[in-house]
C-alpha cells in the first residue's frame, strides 16, 4: 500500500479550513500512517488493517470537531478492509538449486518414477525431468512425485481392481530443416500435434476415487495399495491437458483433479491408550451431564448453544450408537438406527445437532428430493460411476424422510432395499453396469429418520411392507408417547442455552478411540435378555428380530459400558449391574414402541411372564405400581390414591389403576390393594 495514496485521498487542499489547520491535520495523518507496509503479505495486510482502524477513529473525531468529511479516504479504507483473497494466480517458481538438480541426476539415470521429499511445484518437476534427461547420454525419462500438497478425506472407491500401467513420460523427436533433437514430456503436459513419440515410460499404479474434506473429488494415483478408508494424502495435484495420452482404459481419471500420492497416512486414532483417553476427557471436563448436553446441543452461533432436551435413556442410546465398536465374527459392522415418528417430534433438529459434531462434509440427505440411486453406486454417466452417499461418508451418514427414498412397493421391495444391504454390513463389493464398474465399501453408521407412511405405524405392518432382511439391519425405534410428550412439553418452556461446547475434533478423537476396542460383558446375560422378548413377537417380526438383533444388542451394550466408563473415569470398561439394567431399560422401551397400538393386549396376556409384561406399562402406571411397593405392597385404595395425587389427577389415577387391575399387577383382596410381588416381599 502506498502511503501517498492515503494523503491524496484525504483531499486536505479542498477542505474549507485555514491553511495552518490543514497542515496540522495532514501532519497528524502522516504520523498515523507511518507504519503502513507496502508489501502484500498476509502479515503486512493484517498490520495495515490495524493502522487503518486507528485512522478511522481519528477521522471520526476530526469530522465531528471541524464539521468536515473524508469520503474518498473512508471508501478506500472500507474497500481495503472488506476484501479477502480467495484465489491468487501466482506464477510457479521455475528454478531449483543447481546442486539439487545435479544430485538427482547423479542418482537417477534410467527410465523411472521417483519420489522426492521436497515441496516442488509442477514447473520444477518438469525442470527435474529435463535436467536428468539432458545429463545422461541415454536420455532417461524420469517422473517425480513430490510431497507438495496435502489433502484429507476418504478413498471412496477403486477406479481399477488391480495395479495398472499408466503412461507418465514421453520422449518426443523434433525435426527441423536444420536439425533434429529430443524433448521429454511428462504427465500433465500437452504434447505437440502429431508428436513423434520415440520412447514412453509407464508406471504401475493403483487408481482410486477420493473425496476430500472440502468436498472435492480426486482421481488418486498411488504406487501403494490403499483401503476404502480415511487418509491424509501428500503429493501433487496435476491438471491433465492432453487426455489422449492417458489411454481409453483409464479416461475416468480425466473426470476429476488428478492427485499423485507421495505418502498416504491412514486415518490414525489420535489417542493410543486408555491413559491418553482419560487425560483428554479430564482436559475437556466431560461429565455425565456435560456429555448429555453436548449430544443434545445445537450450536447456533459463537458462545450460544441451545440444548434440545430428550429422555436420558434416549441420549444414552445415542452415545452408545456413537461409541460402540462394530460387531460380527467374519465381517464386523455397526448398529444403524431407524427412527420412526410423526412430524414435529424433534427428529430433524436432533439429527442436525448430531451432524454438527460428525465432522462430515456431506450434508443431511433429504428424502423428499432423493432416490435410492443417490445412496448407492449408480452409473448414469459413461465411465463415471457415482459412489453413492452411503459410501462417501466417513463416520456418520444422515437421512431424513427415509421412507420417501425407499418407496413402499411390495413387488420391488426386495430389489429396492437389497441394494443397500451389503453396504450397511460394511462389506467390500464390486458394483457395475454396461456404463462402468467400481469397488466400494461403507465405513459410516447410518442414522435415518422418517414419518410412518401409510400402513407402517407398527412393526407388524412395517415388516409386511418392507423386506425383513433389510429392516433387520437397523435397530428400529418407534418414538414412544412419553418421548413425544416430553418434546411437546419442552416446546412450551423457555429455551435452554449454554456456552460450553466441546471442539468437534476433540470429541471425534474420543469417539474414534472408543470405537477401536471391545468393552467386556457377559454375553450369556445378553442372550437371556434377548430371548425374554421373543415371546412378544409374532412369526413375521420374530424372523427379523432373530436375524440380527442380537448383533444390535451387543453393539448397544458395548456403547452403554463405554458411556458410563467415560463419564466416571472407569478404565476397566467392564460391565456393571447398572449397565445391564440400562440395556434392559432401553431394549424394553424400543420393543414397547413397536407395539404402541397393542399394549393393552400385551398387558392382559397372562401367558407372558408378569415381570416381562411390567416393562410395557405406561410411565404413569409404573409410578402407581412403584408407589404401592414403597407403601409396603399392601394398602387401602384411598391411601394409594392420596399418595399419587401430587403426580396426576383423580381421573388418571382411576384409569391406570384399572389397567393394573386388568393385568393382575394389582390384586384387590379384603378391601386392600396388593402388589403382585407382595408374597415375595413378605
Amino acid at each position: 500500500m502506498d502511503k501517498n495514496i492515503l494523503i491524496s485521498l484525504a483531499g486536505f487542499k479542498k477542505l474549507h479550513l485555514e491553511e495552518d489547520l490543514k497542515i496540522e491535520l495532514e501532519g497528524k495523518l502522516n504520523k498515523l500512517i507511518y507504519r503502513i507496509n507496502e508489501l502484500n503479505t498476509d502479515e503486512a495486510i493484517r498490520e495495515n488493517i490495524g493502522t487503518l482502524e486507528i485512522v478511522e477513529e481519528w477521522i471520526d473525531k476530526v469530522s465531528k470537531k471541524h464539521d468536515i468529511g473524508f469520503p474518498d479516504l473512508l471508501a478506500f479504507i472500507e474497500g481495503y478492509k472488506g476484501s479477502t483473497t480467495v484465489y491468487e494466480s501466482v506464477k510457479e517458481k521455475g528454478t531449483l538449486p543447481i546442486a539439487m538438480l545435479k544430485s538427482l541426476a547423479s542418482r537417477h539415470s534410467e527410465n523411472s518414477v521417483i519420489k522426492i521429499n521436497s515441496r516442488l511445484n509442477f514447473t520444477q518437476i518438469k525442470l527435474v525431468t529435463k535436467e536428468i534427461f539432458e545429463e545422461h547420454d541415454n536420455q532417461p525419462l524420469v517422473f517425480s512425485i513430490p510431497r507438495t500438497q496435502k489433502i484429507n478425506g476418504k478413498v471412496i472407491g477403486e477406479i481399477s481392481q488391480r495395479k495398472v500401467k499408466l503412461p507418465i513420460a514421453w520422449k518426443v523427436k523434433i525435426k527441423t530443416k536444420e536439425d533434429e533433437y529430443y524433448i521429454p514430456y511428462i504427465f500433465g503436459e500437452r504434447l505437440p500435434p502429431r508428436a513423434n513419440i520415440v520412447d514412453e515410460v509407464s508406471g504401475e499404479f493403483y487408481l482410486y476415487r477420493f473425496l476430500s474434506k472440502t468436498n472435492t473429488e480426486y482421481a488418486v494415483i498411488s504406487t501403494e495399495e490403499l483401503r476404502l478408508d480415511d487418509y491424509s494424502l501428500e503429493g501433487l495435484s496435476i491438471d491433465v491437458e492432453d487426455v489422449k495420452i492417458i489411454g481409453d482404459a483409464h479416461k475416468l481419471i480425466n473426470k476429476y483433479a488428478v492427485f499423485f500420492v507421495h505418502t498416504a497416512t491412514s486415518h490414525i486414532i489420535e489417542l493410543k491408550d486408555h491413559d491418553q483417553l482419560f487425560k483428554k476427557v479430564s482436559k475437556l471436563k466431560i461429565t455425565g451431564n456435560k456429555l448429555y448436553q453436548y449430544i443434545c446441543s445445537h450450536h447456533i452461533e459463537e458462545n450460544k448453544v441451545q440444548v434440545l432436551e430428550h429422555p436420558k435413556w434416549f441420549v444414552k442410546l445415542t452415545s452408545a450408537f456413537l461409541f460402540h465398536r462394530k460387531k460380527g465374527k467374519i465381517c464386523p459392522y455397526p448398529m444403524h438406527l431407524l427412527w420412526i415418528a410423526d412430524r414435529g417430534t424433534g427428529k430433524t433438529t436432533y439429527m442436525e445437532s448430531l451432524h454438527q459434531k460428525s465432522g462430515e462434509v456431506q450434508e443431511i440427505i433429504a428424502g423428499s428430493t432423493s432416490t435410492v440411486k443417490y445412496l448407492v453406486p449408480s452409473f448414469k454417466e459413461t465411465n463415471k460411476p457415482e459412489m453413492g452417499a452411503l459410501a462417501k461418508a466417513s463416520r456418520l451418514v444422515f437421512v431424513d424422510e427415509f421412507f420417501r427414498i425407499v418407496r413402499v412397493n411390495n413387488k420391488d421391495k426386495e430389489d429396492e432395499c437389497g441394494r443397500m444391504n451389503d453396504l450397511l454390513e460394511h462389506k467390500d463389493r464390486m458394483a457395475g453396469s454396461g456404463q462402468g464398474r467400481i469397488r466400494t465399501s461403507m465405513t459410516a453408521r447410518l442414522l435415518a429418520s422418517t414419518n410412518p407412511i401409510a400402513g407402517t405405524n407398527n412393526i407388524v405392518n412395517l415388516v409386511d411392507k418392507f423386506d425383513d432382511a433389510f429392516l433387520s439391519r437397523f435397530l428400529i425405534y418407534y418414538q414412544t408417547d412419553d418421548h413425544i410428550k416430553l418434546i411437546n412439553q419442552k416446546k412450551k418452556e423457555e429455551d435452554i442455552f449454554i456456552k460450553d461446547w466441546i471442539p468437534v475434533n476433540e470429541f471425534l478423537s474420543v469417539q474414534d478411540y472408543l470405537q477401536s476396542f471391545d468393552a467386556v460383558y457377559d454375553f450369556s446375560r445378553l442372550v437371556e435378555t434377548f430371548d425374554r422378548f421373543i415371546s412378544f413377537l409374532g412369526e413375521t417380526v420374530r424372523g427379523m428380530y432373530e436375524a440380527r438383533y442380537l448383533h444390535h444388542m451387543e453393539c448397544l451394550m458395548d456403547g452403554i459400558i463405554k458411556t458410563r466408563c467415560l463419564t466416571t473415569r472407569d478404565k476397566s470398561f467392564t460391565a456393571t449391574e447398572e449397565d445391564y439394567q440400562d440395556l434392559e431399560l432401553i431394549w424394553s422401551i424400543m420393543i414397547k414402541g413397536w407395539f404402541r397400538q397393542n399394549i393393552d393386549e400385551i398387558l392382559r396376556n397372562e401367558s407372558l411372564p408378569i415381570e416381562t409384561r411390567e416393562k410395557f406399562l405406561p410411565e404413569e402406571a409404573l409410578f402407581i405400581l412403584r408407589k404401592l411397593a414403597k407403601l409396603g405392597y399392601k394398602v387401602s385404595p384411598r391411601e394409594l390414591k392420596d399418595n399419587c395425587k401430587h403426580e396426576m389427577n383423580t381421573n388418571k389415577i382411576s384409569f391406570y389403576m384399572s389397567l393394573l387391575h386388568q393385568g393382575n399387577f394389582i390384586i384387590e383382596r379384603d378391601g386392600n390393594l396388593i402388589h403382585y410381588q407382595w408374597e415375595a416381599s413378605e
